[in-house]
């Protein structure tokens, strides 16, 4: 076989977590994103049909298969293919490793913690005690607890689901 007819390792034929994407026009009505390569330490390799580009991202690689055998300009517009079957997670990982800016993943018990908050704002809002809210948030225990800890764990759940109240949806995803 010619090595030159080899797909990369990290062709989307052979890797799910490859994103598949074509350079289109600005103004084009299908839905695009702009994707900034300058500044970004990015391997090319261009094969016969597709130019496959893998990015570094905060220690990972994200990577795309792009149609076309051209070079990538210093900005593209992106138009993604991205589909809903078992390689879909796949997908939406490298997607979120690709524009988040090198951010990391988001943790599970910070979501947690925030639904808390919001649900213990909204039980003190609507009128319930300090008491009743940690007994609905936190389940039942002693009131006030040890230390007062459970008293002073409700009273930050509720500042903390104003906090988010008023950052707006920003706020949960930051």
């Amino acid at each position: 076989m010619d090595c030159a007819r080899v797909l990369p390792i990290w062709a989307a034929g052979l890797d799910p977590c490859v994103l598949r994407a074509q350079a289109v026009r600005p103004g084009s009505p299908s839905p695009t994103l702009w994707l900034e390569i300058a500044g970004r330490h990015c391997q090319c390799v261009v094969g016969a049909d597709t130019t496959h580009l893998a990015f570094a991202c905060a220690g990972e690689i994200a990577r795309i298969d792009l149609e076309g055998t051209a070079a990538p300009a210093a900005r593209l517009l992106l138009q993604f293919e991205v589909l809903a079957d078992g390689r879909l997670i796949h997908q939406l990982a490298a997607v979120h490793r690709l524009f988040s800016g090198g951010g990391v993943r988001p943790d599970p018990r910070r979501l947690m913690r925030q639904h808390l908050s919001l649900l213990a704002l909204d039980a003190h809002t609507d009128g319930a005690s300090l008491r009743e809210t940690a007994n609905l948030v936190l389940g039942p225990g002693d009131w006030p607890g040890d230390g007062d800890h459970r008293k002073s764990q409700v009273r930050r759940l509720i500042e903390a689901g104003g906090r988010l109240l008023a950052g707006g949806v920003a706020g949960i995803f930051s």
